[in-house]
């Protein structure tokens, strides 16, 4: 199920993508869904996944987004990067407030309102994280992380089974 969340700031999350082919990125995309949410920012990352399951290093960051009092997609330029088909990712979001966001709500399982299991397709060229609706441990971490730039590694995570920002990257 896919809503409006509230995220706090400080909080550093990870979801887990699994790049459906080969394809080059170079914009993260994010939702924000409130027009209070004025001047806060935002940074988006993608990291590469170690044998463990989690984030590892840094590939590529976005560069930050300050968010406007017009609520909608907001997207962070990237170096183009290079993905390989069949290979997971992690795709990460970091805020300096706490702030609305288009979230996955994974405490509700597949097949209710407004599922959105897999890919949800925001416009030509851009794929937001695949995922579960079901809680499913390793899709969705995240970790204590005070607002700044992306740190390389990503570092120790705590799994997730609530509320995961809807993250997506644009195809070159």
């Amino acid at each position: 199920v896919m809503l409006t969340q509230t995220l706090p700031q400080d909080i550093f999350y990870a979801a887990r993508f699994i790049c459906p082919y080969n394809m080059s990125v170079d914009g993260l995309l994010i939702e924000n869904t409130s027009a209070a949410d004025n001047g806060e920012k935002v940074r988006l990352g993608i990291y590469n996944e170690l044998a463990a399951g989690y984030p590892g290093s840094l590939l590529a960051a976005a560069a930050e987004i300050t968010l406007t009092a017009a609520v909608g997609l907001r997207e962070g330029a990237v170096a183009s990067t290079a993905l390989v088909g069949g290979t997971a990712y992690w795709l990460t979001m970091n805020t300096n407030a706490g702030t609305a966001w288009l979230c996955y709500d994974l405490t509700q399982p597949d097949g209710t309102a407004n599922s959105r299991s897999g890919f949800a397709p925001w416009g030509a060229g851009v794929t937001a994280v695949a995922t579960t609706s079901t809680g499913t441990a390793g899709n969705y971490i995240f970790r204590a992380f005070t607002y700044a730039t992306l740190p390389d590694p990503w570092g120790t995570p705590t799994t997730g089974n609530s509320y995961c920002p809807v993250i997506g990257v644009r195809e070159v």
